[in-house]
């Protein structure tokens, strides 16, 4: 079963058909609840997922950080009550396992409505193979750890981990690091924290997050940015996964990296 209560209707209303590819292609998104609703969320739920591809945290393992694209062609009016909302969204460079992502955040649309059905087809049909994703295949990573969008390959500066409680950051530039800099790595940290919000913990349990593990503290000298959370209870792995391949957009668009040092 999947680890989200909130997915408790995927095993028979969950649809999937997607192909991956860094050509744009066209996505129809549906999501039905049990009724009406007077506080839905679908705005905030879908504004985080186009802001998360375009900004560089859907490419997962097989596409640059650079390339997502997530341009919303049409939607449900803002406010809108349901029990029916639909997208149409144009996608380019979005991991296959990116869509557990968005299956994930779907499922809250409703508020404090159930989610009874929800489906996400592309207009590349699914062959087989290793960027395609069918309705069984998500089923299974509801419930694993690990199927989430994983590392780029190619990250062009070096990396140091080290386990801690909580999580910290730390960017060495090798340029100056400026106050518009600073403001745009606590931009990072802060869809980072948005980005890994539904993950689970090492032992597939619920994070159930207070303001320590969303609320965090950062400073910077003229070589370095540092930022931390004095609580983080997500799985680690993933979780870093997502952080460097954000820190590998910012590095190709905002300023170069010399090195990144994480604590998790």
């Amino acid at each position: 079963m999947p680890f989200l209560p909130t997915l408790s209707f995927a095993p028979s209303g969950l649809r999937v058909a997607y192909r991956a590819a860094p050509l744009v292609q066209d996505v129809h998104i549906e999501v039905h609840t049990a009724g009406p609703s007077t506080f839905t969320l679908a705005d905030e739920c879908f504004g985080a997922l186009s802001d998360l591809v375009n900004l560089g945290a859907a490419g997962g393992a097989e596409f640059a950080p650079t390339a997502g694209l997530s341009e919303v062609l049409s939607g449900p009016p803002p406010g809108h009550p349901g029990p029916s909302f639909a997208w149409n969204v144009r996608w380019a460079s979005v991991s296959p396992l990116f869509l557990r992502n968005v299956v994930d955040r779907l499922s809250l649309v409703g508020g404090e409505t159930p989610v009874v059905g929800l489906s996400v087809v592309g207009s590349l049909q699914p062959d087989g193979g290793p960027l395609s994703v069918i309705t069984p295949t998500l089923l299974g990573w509801l419930d694993s750890l690990l199927a989430y969008p994983g590392r780029w390959p190619n990250v062009p500066f070096s990396i140091s981990q080290r386990s801690g409680r909580g999580a910290a950051l730390q960017v060495e530039l090798a340029e100056e690091l400026t106050p518009a800099h600073h403001a745009a790595l606590d931009e990072l940290m802060g869809l980072w924290v948005e980005s890994v919000m539904l993950y689970v913990r090492n032992d597939g349990a619920v994070v159930r997050e207070g303001p320590r593990d969303t609320q965090w503290k950062s400073g910077s000298t003229r070589a370095e940015y540092r930022a931390a959370l004095s609580e983080f209870q997500h799985i680690p792995g993933p979780s870093v996964d997502v952080l460097v391949n954000l820190l590998c957009r910012f590095h190709e668009v905002g300023a170069p990296i010399a090195h990144v040092e994480v604590r998790l």
